[in-house]
């Protein structure tokens, strides 16, 4: 049975992927973008490297969504671009998806693409203190909880890693996934939901991984960690299935103290990351164009704060 359901996972998602690519083609080229492509050392990964010029700049670090299922370096190129065109000069990483490595493995390789940049930051230019991260779906969840693991000693021994090479200045979330054990995965019958969540659950965990899966949420590992970026969260009323998500991480960043500026469009129409995979619809540019006055204005209050 799991590996009926691990290939329905994979079909599933390659109906999206199709779906994605023809989004993409509706949205501008932006040839005055330049895309490098660099292996990471020590991984199978790759990272995109998107610039307009060799002016030292902020990094974007963007991490793909798809559900840890599906994805790479090439996924969010127009997403990226924009933000390449607005003032960063943005990171692109792959990672292993979930058929190849658990939520461990993933970490890995993303702490990995960091420390590539972290080593490489005088050669691509990256003002590289003054860095953002950025995710969406589960990649916001990836995104989060990288920022957990680099402020708290009690995660870095789980996941066996590091503070971070470098940290963030501040935090985007776009539709997050951040607590994968509230999803459900297929609504009917509740004994295929069951078995879904049993199948999903041995690959994001590894078989075994209890400690991961205890950890999965938010509201299992925030309550580890003293402080977190400041944080933008974007979401909307169209995003049926993951909006209960971004409110109660708004409730959860409340009560913990965390700084957070939460965004809701209003407009059921906007749907699930559209302001990442359909950057040139002006509700997504108007979305990012928020995003960008977050980052500008935490950039100014550092500057005030360092003066």
């Amino acid at each position: 049975m799991s590996k009926l359901i691990e290939l329905a996972f994979k079909l599933t998602f390659f109906f999206v992927s199709q779906s994605d690519k023809k989004r993409h083609k509706n949205n501008k080229k932006r040839e005055d973008v330049r895309v490098h492509s660099y292996p990471v050392p020590n991984t199978k990964d790759t990272l995109n490297l998107l610039s307009t010029d060799e002016e030292k700049k902020p990094l974007l670090f963007d991490i793909h969504g798809g559900g840890w299922m599906y994805g790479d370096e090439n996924l969010n190129l127009d997403f990226g671009k924009w933000f390449a065109e607005n003032g960063f000069h943005v990171a692109l990483p792959s990672y292993p998806l979930i058929y190849d490595g658990t939520i461990n493995d993933m970490l890995h390789s993303l702490y990995g693409s960091l420390l590539f940049l972290k080593e490489n930051e005088e050669k691509f230019h990256l003002d590289i203190e003054h860095s953002a991260l950025v995710g969406d779906s589960a990649g916001a969840g990836l995104a989060l909880l990288l920022c957990a693991i680099d402020k708290s000693p009690e995660l870095q021994k789980v996941y066996d890693l590091p503070p971070l090479p470098f940290s963030f200045s501040s935090l985007l979330l776009y539709h997050p996934c951040c607590y994968p054990k509230r999803m459900t995965f297929v609504a009917k019958p509740k004994i295929m939901n069951k078995w879904a969540r049993k199948t999903f659950f041995e690959l994001y965990c590894g078989k075994g991984g209890k400690e991961f899966y205890d950890l999965a949420d938010f509201d299992d590992y925030g309550k580890m960690i003293s402080s977190l970026p400041p944080t933008f969260l974007l979401t909307s009323a169209g995003d049926e299935f993951l909006n209960p998500m971004s409110f109660s991480l708004k409730e959860d960043f409340a009560r913990l103290g965390f700084d957070m500026e939460f965004v809701l469009i209003k407009d059921k129409n906007f749907c699930h990351v559209q302001s990442v995979t359909e950057v040139d619809l002006p509700s997504s540019l108007k979305a990012n164009e928020q995003a960008l006055s977050f980052l500008t204005q935490q950039r100014k209050k550092e500057e005030k704060t360092n003066s």
